[in-house]
């Protein structure tokens, strides 16, 4: 069977078998697989419309040797949603509420009718203008929050937490970029390799690209990087299960490359990054990784972080700058497009 026919199989048949449970109304494929655009490692991201959430469907699963991504929508959530007419602002404005995994979704079973009506408006909602300003808007105070974050950390004499905090935003800053200029969202696994290729067709600016690479320490050498992330891997699983739980660790293991043998070796380590700093490192926090307990307690996801090595302080102010570069180039682009500039 071809990688592809396969993996539309199985999805199909996962979503089935959550279309069986009495207490879901509808189920969609979504993300990649429903648009259609599958490669060998896309993760099922399902579409499943329910009363009210279900506290037992977790999010992150692993089944039948696929990551499965669980996304509740409400009957209430889409039903408020369908009053509004298709291909309006109004539909715009109010598709930022829900995920984008669920456009161009391919519905598998809809009893109510829901999912349909839902789907005619999102399909045509999610890149108007009005909807790309405001999921770019949300992403820039995400990530200006995170920025002012890091500057307290640093303030306080905490560059490791600092960089975290740094490297969440840069996130969201790459959101914001993407939406600014009407790029979809994709696949975390290929981020970086997808960012390098953006930056060369539709960004027109290098400072994001040359920001994300510094921040995350992707210009340390691969082999490097290889050595500590396989040093680390058994700590990143064990602060996986114990912060998201163990369905999220077998994700992380299993629908996550945790062997790097996917090609995509400098998106995973971002992914394994940003999501052990999103579990330890929350907005408030201004020194967690500076407390000599945190690195006497995983020395190796101490060294992984890239937290081991000297003249932190340095390196946090500078890549403080680097960052409000990166987001003055946002500012720029944003400024570009106003009406009455050419």
């Amino acid at each position: 069977m071809h990688w592809k026919t396969r993996i539309h199989t199985t999805a199909t048949e996962i979503a089935r078998t959550y279309a069986a449970d009495p207490r879901v109304l509808g189920v969609a494929i979504g993300g990649s697989i429903g648009r259609n655009r599958t490669w060998r490692h896309s993760d099922l991201e399902l579409i499943v419309l329910v009363e009210a959430q279900l506290a037992d469907f977790s999010y992150f699963n692993y089944v039948s040797g696929i990551g499965v991504e669980v996304i509740q929508l409400t009957v209430e959530q889409t039903t408020q949603y369908a009053r509004t007419a298709p291909g309006s602002e109004e539909a715009a404005r109010e598709a930022a509420a829900f995920p984008i995994q669920a456009y161009k979704c391919k519905i598998v079973s809809d009893r109510s009718g829901q999912l349909a009506a839902f789907k005619a408006r999102f399909d045509e909602a999610l890149m108007h203008p009005v909807h790309t300003a405001l999921r770019c808007e949300a992403a820039v105070q995400r990530s200006d929050a995170r920025l002012e974050a890091a500057r307290a950390a640093l303030a306080v004499g905490a560059p490791h937490t600092t960089i975290a905090h740094l490297r969440l935003g840069m996130n969201e800053l790459l959101l914001a970029y993407y939406w600014r200029h009407g790029i979809l969202p994709r696949s975390q696994n290929r981020a970086y390799q997808q960012l390098r290729r953006n930056t060369e067709q539709r960004l027109g600016d290098t400072r994001l690209l040359e920001a994300y690479t510094a921040v995350y320490g992707l210009d340390v050498p691969m082999r490097t990087l290889r050595a500590r992330f396989f040093r680390a891997r058994e700590d990143i699983l064990l602060t996986s299960a114990k912060h998201w739980g163990e369905r999220a660790a077998d994700f992380m293991e299993k629908a996550v490359d945790s062997r790097l043998e996917w090609g995509h070796a400098p998106s995973m380590l971002c992914v394994y990054t940003l999501c052990l700093h999103a579990m330890q490192c929350k907005i408030q926090d201004r020194d967690v990784y500076d407390r000599p307990e945190t690195a006497e307690a995983a020395p190796a996801l101490h060294a992984f972080f890239g937290f081991a090595e000297p003249g932190a302080t340095a390196r946090a102010a500078a890549l403080t700058q680097q960052y409000i570069r990166a987001r003055d180039g946002l500012d720029e682009a944003v400024a570009a497009a106003a009406p009455g500039r050419s």
